[in-house]
Parts: structure tokens; sequence; C-alpha cells
């Protein structure tokens, strides 16, 4: 079996760049287009609850590699592509702009996401979630002021902005709905 003539990684997390790079590595000489939805060069998430919320860390410090990195490997970067649909009988991938892009092969690296709270108003401003850079902008900027803040959820993230928000002088109560902190990680 030949290798694609053209690999679509969708995703910029640090598994999509994983892949993109491991692809490159390992001598894959095709065309390789890496899409991501947010507008920003990859980061390093786990930094956005603990550094880059408390002020130490520059949108740079994030960067999971230089902008050299892309152009060295012949990766084609896309930023702000949301992708829409996969139509893997036409070996095609939709973009939100209505655009489409030719895949042989097609990898998923999408990441995770926080639930959503259950919970009438959870659509209101200064609740959310945090799995973006524009989340963590959001939360350090209305934590600037802040006395209190509620965290709802006590894993590692919950745990690190807790305690990053604590190191801003802000008040924090959790509330946990399991028996324990962190008892879905530690069982």
């Amino acid at each position: 079996m030949s290798a694609p003539a053209i690999v679509v990684i969708v995703g910029t997390s640090a598994a999509g760049v994983s892949a993109a790079s491991t692809l490159r590595a390992e001598g894959y000489d095709g065309r390789l287009v890496l899409l991501g939805e947010e507008g920003v060069p990859p980061y390093d998430r786990p930094l956005l609850s603990k550094g880059y919320l408390a002020g130490t860390l520059s949108e740079k410090d994030l960067n999971l590699r230089p902008a050299s990195f892309w152009t060295d490997r012949d990766i084609d970067l896309r930023l702000g592509s949301r992708v829409v649909g996969l139509d893997p009988s036409g070996q095609s991938v939709t973009l939100h702009d209505g655009s489409s892009l030719r895949a042989d092969a097609v990898i998923l690296a999408t990441g995770g996401r926080s639930r959503a709270l259950p919970v009438p108003g959870a659509e209101l401003d200064g609740i959310f979630g945090l799995r973006t850079r524009a989340d963590s902008d959001a939360l350090r900027e209305l934590s600037g002021g802040a006395e209190r803040a509620v965290l709802v959820g006590m894993g590692f993230i919950g745990a690190e902005v807790a305690a990053t928000l604590r190191g801003r002088g802000v008040d924090v109560t959790i509330v946990e709905p399991l028996s324990a902190p962190l008892e879905r990680v530690l069982g």
C-alpha cells in the first residue's frame, strides 16, 4: 500500500502537532495540512490554567513550536479553519467558509471539551469553561477585579485554576459533585 498523497490533520492540539511532526520525522513526504480552528499558532494547553492565567507567561511562551517549524518541514498550517464536514468517499474535508480540501487520509486530533453546566443561566457572562487561550484571557481579565470565584469541578484543571486564582488574591469556592476531589482521576 502506498502512502497517501495528502494527509489532513484536524486539530492543532499537542496530538495534532505530534502527528504532523511524527509523519515528517518518519519520512512522509506528501502534502501535509494541519487545520486549526483558533486563529493562533498551536500552543501548550496545560499552561492555560497555570502560568498563562497567572500572567507569568506570554502568548509566545505558550507556542508548541517556533514559526519556522512549519515552513522548515513543509507543513501547511492553516489557522482559523473550522472543519464542518468530512466526506470519506469523496476524499474531502469541508471548512466553515464553504471551501473544501482534498484529503487522501484524515487524522482527527481535536482534543476534549469541558462539559457545559446543565443549569439555568449557564450561558450568562462570566460563566465558561477553560479550553482555549481566549478562555484563559477572559478568565484572567475577569479575575483581575474579582473578589470571589466559584469553580465547578475539582479535577486537575479545576485545582490548577483554583490555586492560580488564590495566587491572584481571589477567594475561591469549589463545588464538586463527586464525593472527593480528583475522584475520576484517582479513584
